[in-house]
């Protein structure tokens, strides 16, 4: 069985129509990557400014407990 064939089939279409089609799908799938990508690229810039984030916090507990301790004396 040709799968080529069979999907010709269920799309209904003639040759040139059938790799119009793919073609488009292509696009199609190009954008979605692009997309995705873009996703990806977001996500990590989200994740570093979390990082840089946390560790500000940690900075400002460790200054705080550094000042508490140095009241104390």
């Amino acid at each position: 069985m040709d799968s080529i064939n069979d999907m010709k089939e269920i799309l209904g279409a003639s040759d040139d129509d059938f790799i119009q089609k793919l073609k488009e799908l292509d696009k199609q799938n190009d954008e979605y990557k692009n997309e995705l990508e873009n996703f990806i690229d977001f996500t990590q810039k989200v994740q570093n400014y979390g990082s840089g984030f946390i560790k500000g916090l940690d900075n400002t507990l460790n200054i705080s407990s550094f000042v508490l301790q140095f009241k104390q004396y």
